[in-house]
């Protein structure tokens, strides 16, 4: 597995803006830091799916681009849901942390059959 740098800047630039329009365009106030990072974050390693990281196997990069676009998806609908209601935190950490780590899972399945 090869670690793109400069795909990974530009993967963290762009989750940069993504969080600071949540956070500009968001209709609640209650939780809007949490919203913020939490996409941030939740964005940036979806991004590093698709666009930072690579192997030596073509179908293996294909599959994990694949499950961390589908994580991107799920991250921008499910931000933009809560951006537009108000939510508490415990639900937003569980509903996006299980999400993450199904694909981080799907992503180990994934790079363990390399093996």
């Amino acid at each position: 597995m090869q670690f793109k740098t400069f795909p990974s800047i530009i993967a963290f630039a762009i989750a940069t803006l993504i969080a600071y329009a949540f956070y500009s365009f968001a209709s609640t106030r209650s939780n809007l830091l949490l919203l913020m990072f939490g996409s941030g974050i939740t964005i940036f390693v979806s991004l590093i799916g698709c666009l930072g990281i690579s192997t030596n196997d073509s179908r293996a990069t294909t599959n994990i681009r694949i499950v961390s676009s589908i994580l991107l998806l799920l991250m921008l609908i499910s931000n933009f849901i809560f951006s537009y209601f108000d939510f508490s935190a415990p639900l937003y950490i569980i509903t996006i942390g299980l999400f993450v780590l199904f694909a981080i899972l799907a992503i180990y399945g994934i790079l363990k059959s390399l093996n």
